[in-house]
């Protein structure tokens, strides 16, 4: 919330400006920041669960890939699955739909993948 005495503080202002900037350039496709690592064309991935008790058994497998070299574009995708249902398959299909966004953002496949 901006009230009369944010207005007519300079160094608010600015920092309020600054945030809205990074904001816009983060929805239009940019990057504030890069991690250099020394591979070429990898695919990192997260890989996690979780079981809710209280949901009759159901779980949600989830899954983070990245999508470029300066790992600051990221594939993600969270299942839903059923108590009698194996994790796996959702981890499965999830990880097949990351290979093809990273081959249709970069031309092809990964070399190495690694999952953690």
């Amino acid at each position: 919330v901006i009230n009369s005495r944010t207005l007519f503080n300079e160094t608010k202002n600015r920092s309020i400006v600054q945030k809205i900037i990074l904001q816009i350039n983060c929805k239009i496709g940019g990057s504030l920041w890069t991690v250099k690592i020394p591979f070429k064309n990898v695919m990192i991935c997260g890989i996690d669960s979780y079981h809710d008790p209280n949901q009759k058994g159901n779980s949600v497998a989830a899954l983070v890939a990245s999508l470029n070299a300066s790992y600051t574009h990221w594939y993600s995708k969270a299942v839903i699955q059923s108590k009698k249902e194996e994790l796996v398959n959702g981890l499965t299909s999830s990880f097949e739909a990351a290979l093809e966004s990273y081959k249709t953002r970069n031309g092809q496949l990964p070399d190495k993948v690694i999952i953690y």
